[in-house]
């Protein structure tokens, strides 16, 4: 992802999002990735960029502590 976020690389899912202050780590603690959302994503670019955004966030490890600067 860079330096995007969420919002800007899933615009459509954005828009279809209910809760536009939900944390990634809120998110991923359900087991739909649409749970949230206002309605199911639709065919084409919805559920393109629905697959994209699960593909993104399979598989993370988020762990429970507070966010923090690292430079490397």
């Amino acid at each position: 992802m860079g330096n995007k976020n969420f919002k800007t690389s899933f615009p459509i899912i954005y828009a279809l999002e209910s809760d536009k202050n939900l944390t990634v780590a809120d998110k991923m603690a359900h087991n739909d990735a649409a749970f949230s959302l206002r309605r199911q994503p639709r065919d084409g670019e919805e559920m393109e960029q629905f697959r994209a955004l699960s593909i993104v966030i399979e598989g993370v490890l988020l762990h429970d502590m507070v966010d923090r600067w690292k430079w490397t």
